[in-house]
């Protein structure tokens, strides 16, 4: 039988004081301090808060707005009813880099009390592609991109290497989808096929010396994407969007480095999950303040509440399974930015995004380090230049803070997080406008890009 979770944490404490080379000393303290260590995988996949809303280098620059812009290559991904204006082939891709810390120290109230660590990221490397094609009244259009990501890691030998090491989850999507326009209301409907994979890995204790838990899970899941676009004039456009949730089945390996007392009891075996990538429902504006400058605003809502409870299922009939309660929140975000033509040949970009904006989505008691999930505040800049007719370099840069927060969890450490990222990236992007003659819009006078298509 699994100990609850609460109690077992308190059997740990003391041991957190010191490195964790101490354990209570009965002959229950191994079996105790293995089976807790079943509880780490689950734990381990809760990466809070791992939306990645940066999508392309220009909307990234605009604080990460793009679903009220028409026009813009990465609409693919945005908002794909956008695309339906008769504007020919558009193509973007992109690559974007980040680079992320995360700081933690005891509370003054810790048992353990007082300890301080930092986190060991490297650079992490996110693909972006987006190719549409519009005639007439239709368009259709693919994206390939990374919107679910994740990856915490701590020294090995940090003094809670007994709750977590390293965590990381990666989940690439990608999502074909037709548009078609009537008048100025312009809809689209597709799928989204989402494929990845969580690992977790964390130090377990048995008295006299230290083994290990690594989970490995990975599997595919299918979603639908809905949007629609309006046109109010050369100056005004509405976006919606809403991507539903992906369902998926988890599987792989589950690897234990044990004494060989407990190799019977806790083999090395195949374990499985059941995850799903939350609901999105994004809705964005597009305003012309003058003929050079262009404000954009996003509002978003990510239904993170899906993740009630995780469950990992030990094939091993000796090694029981794992329930994990999650109690996570929806997450509301806003994103600001602008655009300004300061000149015939670039355009200067900035933004602002607060992701939380009503609270992070790992509530204070659940919080730990596997998932140090904060409200997130972005600032960023960027620019455009045309190198040739039709080709564009689009460059960004942003900075971002992890809001302080501390843990008030009774099986986690109680610790105080904050952190910091470094995000910048670039993209190619190519539009061919279709032929004048062919576009309804040529018909009536306006040309291939209607009035509030906004090109980008």
């Amino acid at each position: 039988m699994i100990p609850d979770p609460r109690r077992a944490r308190s059997r740990r404490g003391a041991r957190h004081g010191s490195g964790g080379r101490r354990f209570a000393g009965t002959t229950w303290a191994p079996i105790l301090g293995l089976l807790g260590a079943l509880l780490l995988p689950a734990r381990a996949a809760r990466a809070g808060g791992y939306e990645i809303p940066h999508q392309a280098a220009a909307s990234a620059a605009r604080g990460g707005t793009g679903t009220g812009r028409a026009g813009d290559p990465a609409a693919a991904w945005y908002c794909p009813a956008a695309l339906a204006d008769g504007g020919g082939l558009r193509l973007q891709v992109g690559v974007a880099g980040a680079a992320s810390a995360i700081d933690a120290r005891s509370n003054l109230d810790a048992p353990d009390a007082p300890w301080s660590a930092s986190s060991v990221h490297g650079p992490s490397v996110l693909p972006q592609l987006h190719a549409s094609y519009a005639h007439h009244r239709w368009a259709l259009s693919v994206s390939f991109g990374l919107p679910y990501a994740s990856r915490v890691h701590w020294a090995a030998d940090w003094p809670h290497r007994f709750d977590a090491v390293r965590s990381e989850l990666r989940f690439f999507r990608i999502t074909p989808a037709f548009a078609y326009r009537f008048d100025r209301l312009r809809v689209s409907a597709g799928l989204h096929l989402n494929v990845g994979r969580i690992e977790s890995f964390r130090a377990t204790q048995h008295i006299v010396e230290e083994g290990s838990v690594q989970l490995r899970l990975g599997g595919v899941g299918l979603g639908v994407d809905l949007s629609a676009h309006y046109v109010f004039s050369d100056a005004l456009s509405l976006g919606l969007s809403y991507k539903s949730r992906a369902a998926m089945t988890l599987r792989g390996d589950a690897d234990f480095e044990v004494p060989e007392v407990f190799l019977a009891r806790f083999p090395d075996q195949q374990a499985s999950t059941e995850w799903t990538l939350p609901d999105r429902l994004a809705f964005g504006i597009s305003a012309r303040l003058r003929e050079d400058l262009e404000l954009l605003a996003d509002v978003s809502l990510t239904f993170f509440s899906v993740h009630e409870r995780t469950v990992i299922d030990f094939e091993a009939e000796l090694t029981a399974d794992s329930v994990i309660v999650n109690a996570w929140r929806d997450s509301v975000n806003l994103r600001i930015g602008f655009e300004w033509q300061a000149h015939r040949r670039f355009a200067l970009r900035a933004g602002l995004s607060i992701d939380g904006l009503l609270g992070p989505v790992v509530p204070d008691e659940r919080l730990s380090p596997s998932a140090p999930d904060a409200t997130r505040i972005g600032l960023a800049l960027g620019a455009g230049v045309p190198l040739v007719e039709g080709l564009e370099l689009d460059l960004f840069y942003e900075h971002l803070r992890l809001l302080e927060r501390s843990s008030t969890s009774a099986d986690a450490p109680l610790a105080t997080y904050l952190g910091r990222a470094h995000l910048f990236g670039l993209s190619l992007s190519l539009s061919l406008e279709a032929v004048a003659s062919s576009s309804p819009d040529a018909e009536a006078g306006r040309g291939p890009s209607e009035p509030g298509s906004n090109p980008g």
